[in-house]
């Protein structure tokens, strides 16, 4: 349960197959309607996007013909490269993707992901 809690923390849109993919990821074997009962006892639930919600001051979601976009006011140049840098790096080596049967897209397509060089 705190490895729920804790995963739930750095992933709040994961729902309850996201969850079991990632602690599956993290070598510890549960099913999903086992994550999902332990996510209603701890008063766990995936926040998910709605069109034009504002979450924030700064980010805002607008709904598109094929999902949403993100808007977001950065304060330079490296402030952006460095935020979209860390959300790349996570949605490409952490976070399992369902369309891809719940690998990484790292792990889906090593062999096709650019590779990032030292400057």
């Amino acid at each position: 349960m705190h490895r729920i809690d804790a995963l739930h923390g750095e992933y709040p849109f994961a729902g309850s197959r996201m969850m079991r993919d990632l602690l599956r990821a993290e070598g510890i074997r549960i099913g999903r309607l086992a994550v999902a009962t332990l996510m209603r006892r701890m008063c766990i639930e995936a926040l998910y996007q709605r069109p034009n919600q504002v979450w924030a001051m700064d980010i805002t979601y607008i709904s598109m013909a094929r999902g949403f976009v993100c808007l977001r006011a950065y304060d330079g140049v490296s402030d952006a490269r460095a935020s979209l840098g860390r959300y790349l790096g996570c949605y490409n080596t952490r976070r399992p993707h369902s369309s891809l049967r719940t690998p990484t897209p790292e792990r889906a397509y090593p062999d096709h992901l650019p590779q990032v060089l030292a400057a």
